[in-house]
């Protein structure tokens, strides 16, 4: 377990993260609290304002529900296999 846990290190701690940010934001039960959104989520109209710290906090919170659910999956599945060594194939 160990070795596994140094092996995805980057994707354990992202995904404390993105359920940390989930839970904060409530949408790991349903959709995102209004009110966070207006203080995390982003539109063109918000970075033409010069909010672009925007750019990183909208990509910890989801919309919610299972779009919370589905988001970990696929970051899960897409950090995980980064890290998988590539197979050579003989010639």
């Amino acid at each position: 377990m160990l070795e596994a846990f140094r092996k995805y290190r980057f994707t354990f701690l992202m995904l404390a993260v993105l359920i940390g940010a989930g839970i904060y934001g409530n949408s790991h039960l349903g959709l995102l609290d209004p009110g966070v959104h207006q203080h995390v989520g982003h539109s063109p109209q918000l970075l033409l304002e010069g909010h672009i710290h925007r750019l990183f906090t909208s990509l910890l919170f989801t919309a919610g529900g299972w779009r919370f659910y589905s988001s970990l999956a696929m970051f899960a599945f897409a950090t995980g296999w980064a890290r998988v060594p590539a197979v050579r194939v003989a010639r």
